[in-house]
């Protein structure tokens, strides 16, 4: 590929924290990039708690990195998926920077179908914060 290509994207995030369920979801377009052993894919979410620079970089081994970064950068993310594997993640607010444990239990990373689905349990010292499942679909826009 070694060229930017124009996306479609769709991401889907839902939440289990507490019994409650949430779900956000995000339709955007964005770019994608081949890049040595990954391809980086970015776009924009923008949301009532602001603006959000998205970067999924989708490694061909098959492990997904997502960094979500504000644009006043007062909030960041930093996850590191490796199916059935514990990562810590680096969260910062406004408030300072908070240890959290993600733990993978399911993964996909199907770059040629443009597809990515991640489930996975957040903890904080140990005590379990929320179950996540996140789901990525991703398209060429032609023309």
């Amino acid at each position: 590929m070694n060229e930017t290509q124009k996306v479609d994207i769709k991401l889907t995030t839902t939440i289990k924290q507490d019994n409650e369920d949430f779900e956000h979801s995000i339709e955007n377009s964005g770019i994608i990039e081949e890049k040595d052993d990954r391809f980086v894919l970015n776009f924009i979410d923008e949301n009532e708690e602001g603006r959000f620079f998205i970067r999924f970089d989708l490694l061909k081994t098959g492990e997904v990195l997502l960094n979500r970064q504000s644009s006043d950068q007062q909030n960041m993310s930093d996850f590191y998926f490796k199916e059935k594997e514990q990562k810590e993640v680096i969260y910062k607010t406004s408030y300072g920077v908070m240890s959290l444990v993600a733990q993978t239990t399911y993964l996909l990373s199907d770059i040629d179908n443009g597809q990515v689905e991640i489930d996975y349990l957040l903890f904080q010292q140990k005590q379990l914060v929320g179950e996540y499942k996140l789901r990525l679909i991703f398209s060429a826009v032609i023309g």
